[in-house]
């Protein structure tokens, strides 16, 4: 496959988070570009890009695993968008782009959460040591995740 193509393809899965992103920006009044690596790197740290990776490697044979599979993948980006917010929330509104310190923010966000974290931690590694990852795991990794925009 060409290069260029390769690239185009690689960031489709980019792409999927764009609306989310923008509409995080705009509540949030902060430059889309923050928001997006804000939104970016909490999924890379709390293991959301894992977890949905793992769903779409889940069994899809029949219509009902499909819808199955989808809806956790679904149930995911709706979990990451929620975390997002709530870090965001901490954010100072009409900065200028770039002029946020996404990792600090995150660390502020995370240091009330400590033991809620802790728990996600041990959930997603128990889940990374699994062979094979089923619909049951993830939807309590995703109930784990979705407690912690709320702790």
């Amino acid at each position: 496959v060409p290069h260029a193509l390769a690239h185009r393809v690689a960031a489709l899965d980019t792409l999927a988070a764009a609306g989310d992103v923008a509409a995080l920006a705009a509540v949030a009044r902060v430059a889309v570009v923050d928001a997006a690596r804000l939104y970016f790197e909490l999924g890379a740290r709390l293991g959301v890009d894992w977890l949905r990776a793992a769903a779409d490697r889940l069994p899809r044979e029949t219509h009902w695993q499909m819808m199955a599979g989808n809806a956790v993948v679904d149930d995911l980006a709706n979990v990451q968008r929620g975390l997002a917010a709530s870090t965001l929330a901490g954010a100072p509104a009409g900065a200028a782009a770039g002029a946020i310190d996404v990792g600090h923010l995150i660390d502020a966000w995370s240091a009330p959460r400590r033991e809620a974290l802790e728990r996600v931690e041990r959930v997603i590694v128990d889940l990374r040591s699994q062979p094979t990852h089923d619909l049951a795991m993830l939807t309590v990794a995703a109930n784990e995740l979705r407690g912690l925009a709320t702790a």
